[in-house]
């Protein structure tokens, strides 16, 4: 055991890395007496070890009495463990946590790789007053999944609401290798946008963007609702040029970001130049100290064209853009460049407490940082060919034809002095031949300079756009602008805007008008999503994520806004079960609590829907008695009006509605439900009272009124909780609403 102080001026009780194998309650005598003789601990540090159920009860016991801690650092604590003995031991801890009224600050749960059967041991921990002051929560490399990410984000989620959005406001959350993919990437980014409390995020290796690009229009809303967030590693997800795209767009919306993370994300030249013109604003992302982007099939001009975006982060200390496809004379042009815009010393390097001002930038100690380039000579002299192959949607080999003609270029000294230009790239393309790897004009070779051609004086020249004053900057962008003007006459990439325009060597041929595409029904799209959705939450509307799936659906659409059935509704009722329409409607009904006022509409309105498709007459020739009575029975039953069969599937649910129980928050709980269900009831009335089906109008006033005589009987009104109150008022308006209805239907009938 090690007691030491610790970074937070607090005590730290640590068998950390003692590989100590904790099977029974004797096992863990020693950590049982650390913690009762040393009760001001803040930290208790058990990572290293393997720890058993038995192990667990007895440190949770301890834990009690130890009301100061403030830091759990389990990770690596149940090596060689069963999946079925890690949700228990945790719960052993955790109960011990929560009853010693500790506040926690950091949480650390890494390598345990206990997938979604164990994250349920610490729900209930993440979700109580122990964990409202939480600011670090680590939780890498445990193989969540879909099913524990929504474990995690439910109880993030219900800590958030008890403490009436005023804790659990996490600052540095780490969840890599946890196999989250876009699914994952979604649940989280609710309550992290919702928390946007956020410095430091890690969900590298999730395969986040493998299937489409959800997950990372999730990250980015991550991304822009956490303004102060400083590291940001999202490595080895399948983020893609698009990805990158939409990344550089929210990079203005965290101005503090100090670290970038995006390795091995398929970014290829396209992504990373979308990053380029980010970074070349001077006011985007000030502070950045490393920025990694190896492994990205970068090229040499995406490469070089980031470089010189970089130029304005003075604070930068570490690039690293290894395993990129750069070639062998490819990478010395990067070194050059990067010495050029004073960036050498970003390189990663061995050496880099030397002082290297006198190294030239080509030293052989600084091409080790690029010992995994997966370029080639070939590849660097015969970019054109070979810069989009394999990339999707990259649209880069227009461009990078033009870069490779910037790099090939040079002008003489003799052609300078004529011209009056002292071009160069920074000092940046002063050695724009060395740089690019290509062609040198020889010395003594005589050109002549008022002949029209891409090196001539005249307007019709490649550098003719330049004006002779001011053109010693260093602003990239700058140079670009008026080596490639968008407007002017003559020059060699110019694409004129008129007739009268003299075509030149790289015009592009004039092309017909594009032609019009199919146009994308986007309702119909809606539709078929929508479809899908409801069908995935009808076959088991207990299933949370589906049905949270189709929560988030209706937050995006405007189908629910009126209250007819949606022909989709209706599709998808006729091959349902009539109990599971019923069920999923009750459990809409109860998830409105939790949304934004539009969202909650659009629910009701959909739980509304569905029990109208089964109770009302709208289709009189597909009317299916058995269906009908099969669905009232159901509704009956989560109305507490009649008892559910015994070890039925709503007999857990709904037991407690029709028998005595001594557990009041139980009992509440229930009560408070029925309470929804009955508003959803009148509401359902109200919209489509006279297209309800008779025979259901008559078994609700029944039923309905039998209950409420054996409420008034079995008790005086005055001792009637709230809930029972408001129940025994709502089910008299809706008796007292079917009465006026089945009164209206018996006029039509005698007419």
């Amino acid at each position: 055991m090690v007691v030491a102080l610790n970074g937070y001026n607090g005590w730290t009780i640590s068998f950390a890395n003692h590989a100590l194998k904790l099977d029974k309650a004797a096992d863990a005598n020693a950590i049982v007496s650390a913690l009762a003789s040393n009760l001001n601990a803040e930290c208790l540090n058990l990572s290293g070890n393997t720890l058993g159920i038995d192990a667990a009860r007895p440190i949770g016991i301890a834990l009690e009495k130890n009301r100061f801690i403030k830091r759990c650092l389990f990770n690596d604590l149940f090596t060689g463990r069963l999946k079925s003995e890690i949700a228990p031991a945790l719960k052993y801890l955790s109960n011990g946590l929560m009853a010693s009224k500790s506040q926690i600050i950091e949480l650390d749960l890494s390598d345990n790789a206990f997938g979604p059967n164990g994250i349920v041991g610490i729900t209930d921990l993440l979700a109580s007053n122990t964990c409202h002051t939480l600011e670090v929560l680590r939780m890498n490399n445990q193989g969540l999944g879909h099913e524990g990410c929504r474990y995690l984000a439910e109880a993030l989620e219900k800590g958030r609401c008890l403490s009436k959005n005023q804790g659990l406001l996490l600052k540095i959350f780490s969840g890599g290798r946890n196999r989250l993919e876009n699914v994952g990437a979604q649940m989280l980014s609710k309550v992290f946008c919702d928390m946007g409390s956020l410095e430091e995020l890690s969900l590298y290796q999730n395969g986040i963007g493998i299937h489409g690009v959800d997950g990372i229009l999730s990250l980015v809303k991550i991304i822009k609702s956490n303004p102060n967030l400083r590291v940001l590693n999202l490595s080895d997800n399948s983020l893609t040029p698009r990805g990158a795209e939409a990344i550089a767009r929210a990079l203005p919306s965290v101005v503090n970001l100090e670290e970038l993370y995006l390795s091995d994300c398929i970014l290829r030249s396209t992504g990373v130049k979308a990053l380029a013109s980010a970074f070349e604003d001077p006011d985007i992302t000030p502070n950045l100290r490393v920025l990694n982007l190896t492994g990205n099939e970068i090229k040499l001009s995406a490469g070089i064209n980031l470089i010189l975006s970089l130029g304005n982060k003075s604070h930068l200390e570490l690039l690293d853009l290894n395993a990129n496809e750069f070639g062998r004379s490819g990478v010395r042009s990067i070194i050059q460049t990067l010495d050029s815009v004073g960036l050498l010393h970003t390189l990663p390097n061995p050496n880099d407490k030397e002082d290297s001002s006198n190294k030239s930038v080509t030293e052989e100690s600084y091409l080790w940082a690029f010992d995994e380039d997966q370029g080639s000579d070939q590849e660097d002299e015969d970019d054109e060919t070979n810069e989009g192959e394999g990339e999707e949607d990259d649209n880069e080999n227009e461009e990078d034809d033009d870069d490779e003609r910037e790099n090939h270029t040079d002008i003489t000294s003799d052609q300078k002095e004529s011209s009056g230009v002292n071009f160069s790239f920074r000092e940046a393309f002063s050695k724009i031949g060395t740089i690019g790897g290509g062609c040198l004009t020889p010395q003594n070779e005589n050109i002549q300079i008022n002949k029209p051609g891409p090196f001539g004086k005249q307007s019709l020249g490649l550098f003719s756009g330049i004006s002779p004053q001011n053109t010693d900057t260093t602003d990239a962008g700058v140079i670009r602008s008026k080596l490639w003007p968008s407007s002017g006459l003559g020059n060699l990439f110019n694409f004129g805007d008129n007739a009268n325009t003299k075509r030149n060597l790289f015009s592009p041929p004039i092309l017909s008008n594009k032609a019009v595409g199919q146009v994308v029904d986007e309702k119909k799209l809606d539709e078929d999503k929508l479809r899908q959705l409801l069908n995935d939450a009808l076959c088991n509307p207990k299933q949370e994520m589906s049905r949270n799936r189709l929560i988030d659906f209706l937050g995006s659409t405007e189908y629910f806004k009126q209250p007819p059935i949606h022909p989709v509704i209706m599709l998808c009722s006729q091959t349902a079960s009539p109990e599971n329409i019923v069920r999923l409607s009750l459990a809409l009904s109860r998830s409105v609590i939790c949304q934004t006022n539009s969202v909650s509409g659009a629910i009701m309105q959909l739980a509304i829907g569905l029990l109208a498709s089964v109770f009302t007459d709208v289709y009189k020739k597909n009317r299916d008695n058995h269906r009908i009575s099969c669905a009232i029975n159901c509704l009956l039953v989560y109305l507490g009006a009649i008892k559910p069969e015994k070890d039925s599937e709503d007999w857990v649910d709904c037991s407690l509605t029709t028998t005595t129980t001594t557990n009041n928050s139980n009992n509440n709980s229930v009560k408070f439900n029925i309470q929804h269900y009955l508003r959803l009831t009148k509401t359902l009335i109200d919209y489509f009272g006279p297209q309800l089906i008779p025979s259901v109008c008559n078994c609700l006033t029944v039923l309905l009124s039998e209950q409420r005589k054996k409420e008034m009987h079995s008790e005086s009104s005055s001792s009637h909780d709230i809930h029972t109150l408001d129940g025994i008022h709502l089910r008299d308006d809706i008796i007292n609403s079917l009465e006026k209805q089945m009164t209206s239907m018996n006029l039509k009938c005698s007419k």
